[in-house]
């Protein structure tokens, strides 16, 4: 009976809890006035009404030993001291904790565990960091409805290791904050290794707010913000949020050098938006786990507000991310993503894997890398369109890309790549892939493809030069190279010299003599890669001679040699080979020491890896004992052609005792026993020295050149072959010499004189001789002329364009770049009258032509024929056109059964409404409101008359539409109420101050409507379908003490009826707090809203049959109801 009492007592004195005012007068950490003292009051007053915690002067900077905890439905407001804020901000207040740095203590100024509806505003924390420890001056685990800054009352985080860090949290929205800037907005601050916003786990987030005031400033943090699903602990993915939302903030500060260093993190969301902020000096975001739609679009990047030059980090990749829309066509949804520093060539501006669909739309992005790429997409789910250019000429654009997607063009940034700076408009590709575009000339362009909301990747250059390789120029000769650049997506590549003179326009460069070489690639006439040079040198290899030591060989015997010999002026060459080489040009050696030789004259040849070929030399080897030749005074005499009269003389030796003298010609014959030798003809001659030691012989070779001879070299001459139908073969360009006069003589095979002149002309097929005399001597040549035979042609690709508006319109194009550019044309036709000698003929009528090709050895051969058509025009057949017209302007109007005939399929249709804007581009108009449309179909031929035009006027029809039916509002007097349509239907409900006339107050699809009501005003509702709209319905609003009907009795038994306890017309205050207690005064049901009803079951438990007792709190303004409830079964 006692505790019954003391539960009615409660009941009694219900609703006396109230909001307060907790004032904080002291700056200690603890004891009476203290911020710590007005927590603790606050969470003994409760959470049935929001308790506020305001601040006088003399606590202007509060110092913590420790963190102080917070409770539910609370504010904190820092603003509410008196007197000027901290600097340029809006905090007034400042939090720094005294805990030494090297102490492990928690470092938290708020902390808290499931806290519902938190504001906290203008308090500014310093020195929250611990050495990378994630100290954060605030930390909330599990809490809903979280409110961080509103414009004029936000926050400063300065010295912090992580500024918010949530766990488990839902409605949070962070607004007007400051993090690691100073309040005078200058100086930035923050940890070496510090993060900024750290929510795990969870969901509807907003980082800014909707217009500027409510976005946040950050100054340095090395960290961004990261919003995910993954519990540290577990390091799993364990939540997936509705909705993130980061708009109009400003990640790092103008003019100043310092932002944030990483970029931030969003994953395991449905939806994100990242809207209208930028990014100075800081990394952007990444998206990860992005299930359901995700919007980018407004941000500016790398650029300030002026539009001058400042950079960022990172842009924004992509990971398993759906249905992404980056930038768009209305005015300020483009993004601008610009300087970004390099972390090396090929750095995409948007990065995207495995994806779905990503729509990408007059974004600006430019000076990504040194080699940038607009955007790269990997291990796609869908599949993306492509696009290609195929020319550039005169400022026409022309190119290939997936059939029908929408081309957009972009012009080139102030870098040296290909970017996509400033959007200069849009085209679409024909059915069969084709486009072409005028864009102003001497400018750089890049250009995507979008189909079905998915986007190319852009048209840009890159090169690939990781194999690229340098050959230097050798023996003084123009053979060095250039090679391997590998050049993708350019229209044309420049070399040139040191005197910027044009040596080259293909990727590979040869024939180079040394000097210095400049590479360029370029996409259209501006747009160009940065510059490369090299410079190349002669590399003929040197020997160093200067330390040579020369070992003498003993008689005849093999102990000489040659060591201590060095080659220099390599460079990248090496050695292919390495020969010593006797008098007799025998090989003696293969390396630079040379050994075991006999005495003589030794030289040295190198031959590089670049075919450069050297000659070093000779070296006398002598042989000690073995007689001595002295040949400088050896005089040699050239002998005359066909004439024995050349001559060795001077040759002088000593030795042991007689001397003997042996010569010798190639054949080994003796031609002489002298020191000299005498009359004979030109050729190679040795002579055996000997003498009467022991040691053996010595031997030298001379030659003895042809002189007043003819020399022939027939390495270069040119042959020709007759042709299959002429006789115009040839023999030219020999190659004579001789110091005498020359006379020539031709004979064919029948030995008939048919020529006096080295080059001879006009030769049947046949055997010729040539005869070259002059005075002493005859050289004869013969040479085979054969019948060549016709050229086996390829197939050469062709477009032939009919003939169409009655006129004679046809061309004929045949690609000829697949075979010799000598090769000759000859049109004929069908009369076989001559009619072009081009790869293309235009004027044509319907009908066959005649392709006849020439090649090089002129021999002509027929080579196809090809029909050109008449194309019949364009017409449009309207006898069985159907026009649906619309209803209540909802878009059910239509145009079908149009037939189309004439000109070549396929046929494009587009819809144009009144303003020329595109509705559809199928044959079929339907789903569109009523008024004015032009179908506008073109053919397939890209003839003058490809296009025919109608205008359809769909007509307006409107229908009676049913008044709606609402429930009663029932209210305990003026206040917060909701009127509600029953059974609502599709449609747009209205909701009127007047039965007549005036503007809607509000409207939805949903027919419930949640607004002040008050009793002198009366309120009507409508239904609108489409611009039909029914008659208004007025709203029963009635007001009485006791809004809501409350059962005394509920039996929940499980038989359907009554198994809950239903109470009328609570829906009307969705923040109502219902509680039902037992006889001992415990709480068995608690609820705030009435959405799960009570069931009888407290916590999964079965009450057992009894009376309970009720409290009811429905709003601030209306008295609390309470009583008593039979639970029967």
């Amino acid at each position: 009976m006692y505790r019954l009492l003391l539960l009615l007592s409660f009941l009694s004195i219900f609703g006396i809890a109230h909001a307060e005012v907790f004032t904080v007068s002291s700056q200690l950490d603890s004891g009476p006035g203290s911020l710590r003292e007005a927590l603790e009051k606050a969470t003994a007053n409760g959470t049935a009404e929001t308790d506020y915690i305001h601040f006088t002067a003399t606590a202007r900077l509060i110092s913590l030993k420790s963190p102080l905890i917070l409770s539910s439905n609370l504010v904190i407001d820092g603003t509410t001291l008196p007197g000027a804020v901290l600097g340029l901000s809006d905090a007034k207040v400042t939090l720094e904790t005294t805990i030494p740095y090297t102490d492990y203590t928690e470092r938290t100024a708020l902390k808290g565990a499931g806290i519902n509806h938190l504001e906290i505003y203008g308090l500014s924390f310093s020195n929250f960091a611990a050495g990378g420890r994630g100290a954060s001056p605030i930390y909330i685990n599990q809490g809903a409805d979280l409110t961080f800054g509103v414009p004029g009352k936000g926050n400063i985080f300065l010295a912090c290791d992580y500024d918010i860090t949530l766990f488990k949290c839902k409605k949070i929205k962070v607004s007007a904050n400051w993090f690691g800037i100073a309040a005078d907005k200058k100086t930035v601050v923050g940890t070496a290794f510090g993060g900024t916003l750290d929510f795990r786990l969870c969901d509807e987030v907003m980082i800014g707010g909707d217009t500027k005031a409510e976005g946040n400033l950050w100054g340095y943090r090395y960290y961004g913000v990261v919003v995910s699903g993954v519990n540290l602990t577990t390091q799993a993915v364990e939540a997936t949020g509705e909705k993130c939302i980061i708009k109009n903030n400003s990640f790092g500060v103008e003019g100043l050098s310092s932002g944030i260093s990483n970029r931030g993190i969003i994953q395991d969301v449905k939806n994100v938006e990242l809207i209208n902020n930028t990014f100075i000096g800081s990394g952007a975001f990444d998206f990860k786990n992005i299930y359901n739609s995700g919007k980018i679009q407004g941000n500016r990047m790398g650029v300030q507000s002026d539009g001058s030059k400042s950079y960022v980090y990172s842009t924004i990749g992509l990971e398993n991310c759906s249905n992404i829309v980056i930038g768009g066509k209305n005015p300020g949804e483009a993004n601008v993503m610009a300087n970004r520093v390099s972390f090396g060539s090929g750095t995409p501006g948007i990065w995207a894997t495995n994806c779905g669909d990503i729509l990408i739309q007059r974004n600006a992005i430019y000076c990504i890398s040194a080699m940038p790429i607009t955007y790269k997409s990997e291990k796609s789910k869908v599949e993306i369109p492509v696009i290609k250019i195929n020319g550039y000429n005169n400022g026409t654009l022309t190119g290939t890309a997936t059939p029908n997607a929408e081309i957009e063009v972009f012009s080139d940034g102030e870098c040296y790549q290909c970017d996509a700076k400033k959007y200069l408009g849009s085209t679409f590709a024909d059915a069969q892939g084709n486009w072409t575009m005028t864009i102003t000339p001497d400018i750089g362009f890049t250009a995507s493809a979008t189909l079905n909301n998915r986007t190319s990747e852009f048209l840009g250059m890159s090169l690939q030069m990781g194999n690229y390789t340098v050959k230097q120029p050798t023996c003084g000769q123009a053979n060095g190279s250039i090679t391997g650049i590998v050049v993708m997506g350019a229209t044309a590549v420049e070399w040139r010299n040191a005197e910027n003179k044009l040596i080259g326009t293909n990727a590979d460069l040869k024939g180079l003599a040394p000097g210095t070489y400049s590479f360029t690639a370029y996409l259209g006439t501006a747009c160009k890669t940065q510059t490369s040079t090299w410079e190349l040198k002669d590399v003929t290899p040197a020997l160093y001679t200067t330390a040579m030591k020369i070992q003498p060989a003993t008689c005849s015997m093999e102990n000489g040699g040659i060591s201590n010999v060095y080659l220099s002026n390599l460079e990248t060459a090496t050695m292919k080979s390495v020969n010593w080489l006797n008098d007799a040009g025998e090989v003696k050696g293969t390396a630079l020491t040379l050994q075991n030789v006999k005495g003589g004259n030794y030289r040295l040849k190198v031959v590089t890896t670049y075919d450069c070929t050297v000659m070093f030399g000779p070296f006398n080897i002598p042989a000690e004992g073995a007689p001595v030749a002295d040949l400088a005074k050896v005089l040699t005499e050239n002998a005359d052609c066909d004439r024995k009269n050349g001559s060795v003389t001077g040759l002088a030796a000593t030795g042991k005792g007689v001397l003997s003298f042996t010569w010798r010609n190639n054949n080994q014959e003796i031609m002489g026993n002298e020191a000299d030798l005498r009359g004979v003809p030109a050729g190679k001659y040795t002579v055996e020295v000997k003498d009467q030691g022991s040691c053996g012989s010595l031997f030298y070779s001379f030659t003895i050149d042809e002189k007043n001879g003819i020399t022939v070299d027939d390495s270069a001459y040119n042959l020709k072959n007759a042709g299959c139908t002429v006789n115009d073969g040839w023999i030219k360009n020999l190659k004579v010499s001789s110091s005498e006069p020359l006379s020539y003589r031709w004979t064919n095979d029948a030995g008939t004189p048919v020529g006096n002149q080295p080059d001879i002309e006009n030769l049947p097929p046949g055997k010729y001789k040539l005869t070259i005399s002059n005075t002493y001597c005859n050289r004869t040549l013969e040479y085979n002329i054969i019948r060549q035979s016709a050229k086996v042609f390829p197939e050469l690709s062709y477009k032939i364009t009919d003939a169409a508006c009655g006129e004679d319109s046809g061309i004929i194009t045949v690609q000829t770049s697949g075979i010799d550019p000598t090769t000759k044309l000859r049109w004929t036709d069908a009369t076989g009258t001559n009619i072009g000698n081009t790869n293309s003929i235009t004027g044509l009528k319907e009908g066959v032509y005649s392709l006849f090709l020439t090649d090089e050895k002129e021999c002509e051969q027929h080579y196809k024929d090809y029909t050109v058509l008449r194309i019949e025009p364009l017409t449009m057949d309207l006898t069985q056109v159907k026009n649906q017209a619309d209803q209540c302007g909802m878009g059910l109007g239509s145009v079908s059964d149009i037939v189309v005939n004439g000109g070549m399929a396929p046929y494009q249709f587009e819809w144009l409404n009144d303003h020329e804007e595109l509705v559809s581009r199928q044959a079929l108009l339907e789903n569109v409101p009523y008024g004015s449309y032009k179908l506008r179909v073109t053919d397939n031929s890209n003839s003058n008359c490809n296009l025919v035009e109608n205008v359809f006027v769909i007509d307006n029809i409107g229908q009676e539409i049913a008044a709606p039916e609402l429930a009663q509002v029932k209210l305990c007097g003026e206040g917060e109420g909701t009127i509600k349509v029953l059974n609502p239907i599709a449609g747009n409900y209205k909701l009127y101050q007047f039965d007549t006339g005036g503007q809607s107050l509000m409207e939805n699809n949903t027919g419930i409507f949640t607004l002040d009501m008050v009793k002198s005003k009366s309120y009507f509702v409508s239904l609108a379908i489409g611009n039909c709209e029914s008659k208004r319905t007025a709203v029963p609003v009635t007001f009485a003490e006791k809004p809501v009907d409350v059962p005394s009795s509920f039996t929940p038994n499980g038989d359907g009826e009554n198994d809950t306890w239903i109470i009328k017309n609570i829906e009307q205050y969705p923040q109502a707090v219902i509680k039902v207690f037992n006889r001992l005064g415990n709480v068995v049901f608690n609820s705030t809203g009435y959405k799960s009803p009570f069931n009888g079951e407290t916590k999964g438990k079965i009450l057992p049959v009894g009376v309970y007792f009720y409290t009811i709190h429905l709003a601030a303004n209306c008295k609390n109801i309470s009583g008593s409830l039979t639970l029967m079964r």
